[in-house]
């Protein structure tokens, strides 16, 4: 099968493309601890001073889903759920249309499947929390 595109980028979970991702984005945020000491204490003021002690990154990515071969979701939607449903660590694989992208080792958080109405068509998100990522090519 042809990897299918989404907005020029190939979406993956481990091996299997992730077929109409509509969106994706990728919050981070850092928790410090305030290191500031005498040392810091420039004209009679404290200069605050800090030192970052982790990093909590993950990603979001929202699509849409479309039934295929009577089967409600098509094979990457699929891989998504179920690795979700088992708790299982997958390789998120975001590849631009040059070819650069990375590969994040991640677990899934957050799943959600909601119909849009349609018989064929449904909506789908998912939180994944990132443990590693690796960058290619």
């Amino acid at each position: 099968m042809a990897e299918i595109k989404s907005g020029g980028n190939v979406v993956k979970i481990d091996t299997v493309v992730i077929a109409k991702v509509n969106s994706y984005s990728e919050p981070g945020s850092a928790n410090e601890v305030d290191v500031t000491g005498f040392e810091d204490v420039v004209g009679g003021m404290a200069q605050k001073k800090f030192a970052t002690t982790s990093v909590d990154r993950q990603i979001n990515i929202a699509g849409t889903a479309v039934a295929g071969s009577g089967a409600r979701l098509e094979a990457g939607q699929s891989a998504l759920k179920a690795a979700f449903l088992a708790g299982t660590e997958v390789v998120l694989h975001i590849e631009d249309k040059n070819g650069y992208g990375y590969d994040h080792t991640s677990v899934i958080t957050a799943h959600t499947e909601e119909s849009t109405g349609l018989d064929s068509v449904w909506t789908f998100t998912a939180t994944l929390r990132i443990n590693s990522s690796s960058a290619y090519p």
